[in-house]
């Protein structure tokens, strides 16, 4: 169980990540700015700045962090799904409400992803990743394994004021990124 992962563990969304990051500076080419030879950087609405950085191999290297106030919407939503994983393993973790809470919460998020993607992503398709991905992670051997702070964070989680504050980051549209990650 991840649980409240860091940002070298969100990286790697299971699926959920997969943008089209040299479609973007193709589209947005009149925005790059190219400070070295080897490295381009484009910076879209949010702001979410993308680092282009050619390898000495000649293989590209992209990046994107949201310097929003919002957050990196990509990491909000592995988060939420894994606390959705954590919540089908363990059914009596969190009062219903709570529960009913969180799935909301990924809902919304994964809204927000599938609209805000590029290229952009068919809601079902994504919800069906999100289930995969939510299945891929769910065993009875998490409920022994959960410590104090993370049971605090899955509480904190799903509480009705960070189901608004979800709500507030999710009302500026970006692109969802995973960095910075919590």
């Amino acid at each position: 169980m991840i649980l409240c992962a860091g940002a070298a563990q969100a990286q790697g969304a299971g699926g959920l990540s997969g943008h089209d990051y040299a479609g973007l500076f193709e589209r947005y080419v009149d925005q790059v700015e190219q400070p070295a030879p080897d490295q381009r950087i484009l910076e879209l609405d949010g702001p979410v700045i993308l680092r282009e950085v050619r390898r000495a191999d000649g293989r590209l290297r992209y990046t994107a962090v949201d310097q929003s106030s919002g957050g990196a919407a990509g990491c909000l939503l592995r988060v939420l799904a894994e606390a959705s994983a954590v919540v089908k393993s363990c059914p009596d973790v969190l009062p219903k409400a709570a529960g009913l809470r969180l799935n909301a919460s990924l809902r919304r998020a994964a809204q927000f992803y599938a609209e805000n993607a590029y290229p952009k992503r068919a809601l079902p398709v994504l919800e069906a990743q999100i289930a995969a991905f939510i299945d891929g992670r769910t065993s009875a051997s998490i409920c022994s394994a959960l410590k104090d702070d993370q049971m605090q964070f899955l509480e904190a989680l799903s509480s009705p004021s960070s189901q608004r504050s979800i709500e507030k980051s999710l009302a500026q549209p970006r692109l969802p990124v995973m960095a910075p990650c919590l």
